[in-house]
């Protein structure tokens, strides 16, 4: 189990699949910046995922093949982002949900390299609200969100006040302004602050 507040998971990789002289190379880790599986739950809130990547296959006769969800890998339990800020993590998939399983994101801002949600698995993702990606792969459709959005961030990983470097919104982000108080667990009734401790009054 994991429960994540103001956290920023920045620049992990899962691990390579090792070299082989006759053969082929080792497999690839999964989930550069978090892997659950089993009967584990997985709570992220006010938290950064940002420049992550999946673990590459080594080298040999045959190449090894390449881990999945350079970001997350979930077959487990539950999974739920909120107020999470998904961006820059490098390869095909950055969410990834197998089996079955299901990611439930909720007021989260997703803009990577390749599809935010993996397609290439029998996962699913749900979408609780007032999500921004920038692509369609999350198939978000709830109240409040939006697809093919950039999401508008300051790019530099830094001190943005607070005990974890944030990135931060640049002023014409689509995500500014973009929940009143009280709505979807935004403020007064849910979530009062932000990663940095300051005051969720809205937007």
């Amino acid at each position: 189990t994991l429960n994540a507040y103001r956290s920023t998971f920045d620049n992990n990789d899962a691990g390579y699949g090792g070299d082989s002289g006759n053969g082929s190379g080792g497999r690839g880790a999964d989930g550069g910046a978090i892997y659950n599986s089993g009967g584990g739950f997985v709570w992220l809130q006010n938290v950064t995922l940002t420049r992550n990547d999946r673990g590459y296959g080594g080298a040999g006769t045959t190449g090894g093949l390449h881990g999945e969800g350079p970001e997350v890998f979930h077959n487990g339990s539950a999974m739920t982002l909120v107020f999470t800020t998904v961006w820059d993590n490098q390869s095909v998939g950055t969410l990834v949900s197998a089996n079955g399983k299901t990611i439930v994101l909720r007021n989260s801002l997703l803009e990577n390299s390749g599809q935010n949600c993996s397609l290439a698995y029998t996962g699913t993702y749900t979408d609780a609200g007032y999500n921004i990606e920038s692509g369609v792969s999350c198939g978000l459709n709830a109240a409040g969100s939006l697809s093919s959005t950039p999401s508008g961030l300051n790019t530099t990983l830094q001190n943005n006040g607070g005990y974890v470097p944030t990135l931060a919104l640049n002023p014409t982000s689509a995500a500014i302004d973009h929940l009143n108080n009280g709505v979807n667990v935004c403020g007064s009734g849910g979530i009062t602050d932000d990663a940095r401790g300051v005051a969720r009054i809205g937007g």
